[in-house]
Order: structure tokens, then C-alpha cells, then sequence
């Protein structure tokens, strides 16, 4: 992920993904709670090799997360500055 630099005070991210990318940008008005699924009904799930240390790092800045473990793996979500639910799930496998 990077944070775009192209203008004073943006708030854009990118994440790539292969040959594609997917741009997040925020600047609507902030919600008072997490939206409801009826309202955005999408999650981005971000893989990382180690959630516990992802986790650490997201808290350190501030952001509150909530781990959940499945028999298939473990997941932290999170909100974004707009409301939009966002989890990280342990993947072994990530690089």
C-alpha cells in the first residue's frame, strides 16, 4: 500500500494488486458508527503473514481492532475513517 503524495492533505491509499490496483479514497462526511451492512454491504480483507503483529501496529496508532479465530484462520476487523468495515486475515501463505 502506498499513500498518494500528489496533493497537500490527500487522503487517498493504493494497493496493488498484480497488474490492477484499487484506490481508496476518503473525504465524505465521518460517520458516527460503523455502517451497517445494508449501507455497505463490502469488506476489505487485507492478508498478512501475522495478524497478532499487524494488530499490534494498527493499535499503536490507534485504530481498535476485534480478533475472531475460525478452524480456517484468524481474522481482526477493523473501521475505516468512512465507516467501512475492513478485517486482516493470517495468511501463511502471503509474501
Amino acid at each position: 500500500m502506498t499513500n498518494a503524495k500528489d496533493e497537500p492533505g490527500s487522503h487517498l491509499t493504493c494497493c496493488a494488486f498484480g497488474d490492477a490496483y484499487l484506490m481508496i479514497e476518503v473525504g465524505g462526511p465521518p460517520p458516527a458508527d460503523q455502517k451497517s451492512l445494508k449501507q455497505n454491504p463490502t469488506k476489505l480483507r487485507f492478508n498478512v503473514e501475522n495478524v497478532e503483529a499487524a494488530v499490534a501496529e494498527l493499535r499503536a496508532k490507534g485504530v481498535a481492532l476485534e480478533i475472531e479465530t475460525f478452524s480456517w484462520g484468524t481474522i481482526a476487523n477493523f473501521t475505516d475513517p468512512d465507516g467501512n468495515l475492513c478485517s486482516l486475515r493470517d495468511d501463511a501463505s502471503f509474501h
